[in-house]
Parts: structure tokens; sequence; C-alpha cells
């Protein structure tokens, strides 16, 4: 019996070890939206991916749809976010301000598997996700702009699902995947009432 092999990028929301040298992995994909996959000795120290195949990774899949679960059998590419910025090359003090970085994804992930259901792609969500996770590499420490990208892109979120509507004051921004400087300023900016909105769109959902 023959299986299909999908090819799709995708990024790490969460690991689950299993047993002594695998790996299930949390994944939101391009092509397949947010599934669960399995990484036969993804742990095992002479697996050349091991650094790739766990949380805050953004990785090039190869998957295979077997007769109960998805097996990964190759990737490509990508980057972990973690290692981008904790790395031994960095200073300890650029791993501290790094810090509220982490943070921040950490919480717009755990929120996104909050709410996502069920195994479903969604570019845009998927791009949105994709594009404040690349911006976060980038090399600024403010920490107004970081919680301000974070709010950004948990509003997109949000929007993308279906839980914030009528927003026409920020419709043109929450509805694009782009992040510039201009945007960020603007959440800086209205901080506190966005934050109310959201935090209302998030109550209500009741997930």
């Amino acid at each position: 019996m023959s299986y299909y092999t999908y090819q799709t990028e995708g990024l790490v929301l969460d690991d689950f070890d299993v047993g002594e040298n695998n790996r299930i992995l949390l994944v939101f994909s391009k092509e397949l939206g947010l599934i669960r996959a399995y990484a036969k000795s993804s742990r095992s120290e002479r697996s050349k991916l091991r650094p790739l195949f766990q949380k805050f990774s953004c990785i090039n899949f190869s998957i295979v749809q077997g007769r109960n679960t998805l097996r990964i059998t190759g990737a490509d590419g990508g980057y972990n976010l973690f290692y981008e910025l904790f790395g031994d090359y960095l200073s300890e003090g650029k791993r501290s301000e790094n810090r509220l970085k982490i943070e921040s994804i950490s919480r717009v992930y755990t929120l996104l598997v909050r709410l996502l259901q069920g195994q479903e792609k969604d570019y845009k969500l998927y791009n949105t996700i994709r594009t404040f996770t690349d911006y976060l590499k980038k090399d600024y420490n403010d920490k107004e702009s970081a919680r301000s990208l974070e709010l950004l892109t948990v509003s997109r979120i949000l929007y993308n699902l279906g839980y914030m509507e009528d927003q026409k004051e920020m419709k043109e921004i929450i509805s694009s995947w782009d992040i510039n400087p201009a945007m960020v300023r603007f959440f800086d900016k209205n901080y506190k009432k966005i934050l109310k909105k959201v935090n209302e769109a998030i109550e209500n959902s009741q997930l």
C-alpha cells in the first residue's frame, strides 16, 4: 500500500517527547493547517535535524499520511527561533533582551492552539504568523514595540478567525499580514483601546 507524501512549510508550535528518541510535533502548516505529526528518532543525538524538530522552528517538511497518523519523513531549510535569539554566539546581554521576544511568541502560539479548530489550511493566517516570527528576528529591543507587535498579531488572528468584526479604524491593518513600523506605531498609540477589544473578543469566543 502506498501513502501520499505532502511537502509543506510549517511552524512548530509545540513538541512532545515519545519514548527515548521520538517526538510528536504540533505544527501549523501552510498546506495542511494545524496537525500533529510523528517524528521518529528526532531526539537521537545522531539526528542532524534534532535542533529543528522542536518548538519555535520554521522548516519545510515532508509528511506522509499513514493509516492512522501523519509521519515526518524529512525536512530541510528553515530556522529555530529560540536558537536564533539565544545562540551561544550572542552576548548574555543580548540574550536577556531577546527574552521578551520568545515570551511574546510563546503567548501567540498558545492562543493560536486554543483558537484553531480542526485540520484546515489557511494561507492568510499562516502568512500572518510567519511574518510575525520573521519580524521578531530583527534587531530591535524596544519593549513598547514588542508588546504592540504582539497585540497586532493577536488582533489579526482574531480577525482572520472571525472573532473581531467591524473594526473600521484598523481594518486595513489587521486584514493584512505585512508588518511595517507605521503599523506598530499605530498599535503603540492605541494600545489600551485595542487591548480592551482583543480581550473582549477572546472572552466572547468562549474557547
